[in-house]
């Protein structure tokens, strides 16, 4: 974990949020005086529940009782009384997916602003173009670039904002959309607990981010393949990429990002296997949410962070990028034979027996070359120029 995302699962995180769900349910009620006594409720170190876990067999209704003690005695018994743990769990999650979100999307718009700056630096290169890991038509770097930029781009989450405050069996909606807003959550119709469709739809959006990131990598891992060499993942300090080969530059952060994204769409799966409950509750999908979804989102986070890192420091070998450019190209050799007459099955097949080299002949009748060039697509490059001279820090 790294930065801001470290810090949001911690126990005393969990427990601070927790109160402000107590808080929120404790404003639901008529009794005078509860909610700010709440409110003024210490939080606990987590070996002061610990003890009351035991004994409850139950982590949440342990941090209540813990809550209850701390109250005035006229206000314990009506503390937590027609809720039930979904309430402040629920909420809880709620607020701690909110905030998630806004540190996920602001890794990964550094990520796409790196992304975007190399397409916009390398705009002008030629290449040629691979589809099936074969060479094809011309382009350039910076295009190339700019197409996983704009989907990682797309890719950006949308806030999950979802809480429940409706007590057993969510029958008890008095208030409850009023007291949820001013968390900055949305009540949502809910049997005990929030349905867990909310919340799989909102962790599918982990596996897109992590998969897009996924293809990013591995177009650098396929780049930097010998032979290829068209990159090179940046080091800092001392760096071995074999224990026994010295010469090896291996992409292994990319690796890495690869080897996540899998990880994060298997915690994803998970959590959409636990949305058919028994009816109005069951807990089959709690321990689910808690082993296999914080996971997928600490595992996004750090995937974008690594993806940024990569792509704010990636060496690039244009000699090989623009190697073999100056030769015509299959179709470029398919319009100029078709252009001085031959017919198109005719030449589609002597170039496909003996290469593009047939042409040759035939290269002063044909047009021009349609090289490649920025401004032909001016929306794309618009967006990549809006990035590249963003303001978002990506130091």
């Amino acid at each position: 974990m790294v930065g801001p995302m470290r810090l949001m699962w911690t126990r005393q995180e969990h427990y601070h949020r927790l109160k402000r769900a107590a808080v929120a349910a404790a404003q639901m009620t008529d009794v005078d005086g509860l909610a700010d006594a709440v409110s003024h409720t210490m939080i606990p170190e987590h070996h002061m529940v610990d003890e009351l876990e035991r004994e409850y067999g139950h982590d949440v209704a342990a941090y209540v009782e813990w809550v209850r003690r701390q109250l005035p005695p006229d206000l314990r018994d009506a503390f937590h009384r027609g809720r039930t743990s979904s309430d402040l769990v629920d909420t809880a999650l709620g607020l701690a997916l909110f905030r998630a979100t806004d540190i996920i999307n602001e890794a990964l718009d550094v990520a796409v602003t790196h992304t975007a700056r190399y397409a916009w630096t390398w705009r002008g290169t030629p290449m040629l173009g691979r589809t099936h890991g074969r060479l094809a038509e011309r382009t350039t770097l910076g295009r190339r670039w700019a197409v996983l930029a704009h989907a990682l781009w797309n890719a950006g989450i949308v806030p999950y904002q979802f809480g429940h405050l409706s007590g057993p069996v969510g029958a008890d909606t008095n208030g409850e959309d009023e007291t949820l807003e001013a968390l900055g959550l949305i009540a949502v119709p809910s049997g005990q607990c929030v349905p867990r469709v909310y919340l799989h739809n909102w962790a599918t959006q982990l596996s897109v981010v992590a998969t897009t990131a996924e293809a990013i990598a591995t177009e650098i891992r396929l780049g930097c393949q010998e032979g290829i060499d068209f990159y090179a993942e940046g080091r800092v300090g001392g760096y071995r990429g074999s224990s026994s080969m010295p010469i090896k530059h291996n992409p292994t952060r990319s690796e890495r990002i690869c080897g996540l994204a899998r990880t994060v769409r298997s915690h994803v799966s998970a959590v959409g296997e636990s949305c058919a409950l028994w009816n109005e509750r069951d807990i089959s999908h709690s321990s689910v949410e808690r082993t296999a979804l914080i996971p997928a989102v600490i595992l996004t986070h750090y995937i974008l962070v690594e993806l940024g890192e990569i792509m704010s420091s990636l060496v690039t070998y244009d000699g090989n990028v623009v190697r073999g450019t100056e030769r015509m190209t299959s179709a470029e050799a398919l319009a100029a034979m078709t252009g001085a007459g031959v017919p198109h099955a005719l030449a589609y097949r002597e170039i496909q027996q003996h290469g593009p080299e047939v042409a040759t002949a035939f290269r002063k009748i044909a047009v021009e070359r349609d090289h490649y060039e920025p401004e032909n697509e001016p929306k794309l490059w618009e967006w990549v120029e809006g990035f590249y001279r963003t303001t978002i820090p990506v130091s």
